[in-house]
């Protein structure tokens, strides 16, 4: 099975953060990611891990607005 990749707009979208916010956190190597022809691209895998360790850190009301922006199907 293929893992889905994603843009960093993809991703800012999926995650509901700032596009910029994130792209720094690529450029700061924070985040799991690499640069495909100059392009961020994010493998749901490495995403999924990631957020396992970030959100640790989260307030509530970040975890609230994930959680919009990501309703359980």
């Amino acid at each position: 099975m293929a893992h889905e990749s994603f843009s960093l707009s993809d991703l800012a979208k999926q995650l509901g953060r700032d596009r910029r916010e994130l792209e720094k956190l690529a450029n700061r190597g924070r985040i799991p990611g690499r640069k495909v022809q100059g392009e961020w691209q994010f493998h749901s895998t490495e995403i999924t891990h990631w957020l396992e360790q970030e959100m640790r850190s989260y307030t509530i009301s970040e975890l609230e607005r994930v959680e919009q922006t990501n309703p359980p199907p």
